[in-house]
């Protein structure tokens, strides 16, 4: 599934921090930083990546008409 992924332009050179969530994390953090107007601390972000994903469960959301997507979410703090 990563080779797949890799060979469409999913992933990039790390795709393990995408996968764990890292990489949104980051995101967000940034973004958060900016639109709140405080500096926003990595570590204390929540992640939640789609590596424990099974190849089940994508083809179950397809079924439905879905996609799975990672979700950066905040609140001011």
């Amino acid at each position: 599934m990563l080779d797949e992924a890799q060979r469409i332009g999913l992933c990039g050179s790390r795709p393990d921090l995408r996968h764990r969530g890292v990489d949104a994390a980051h995101k967000l953090t940034i973004m958060s930083a900016i639109a709140f107007g405080v500096p926003m601390q990595f570590a204390k972000a929540y992640t939640e990546g789609i590596s424990r994903l099974a190849q089940e469960d994508i083809r179950y959301a397809e079924e439905l008409g879905y996609r799975i997507k990672l979700l950066g979410i905040t609140r001011r703090p």
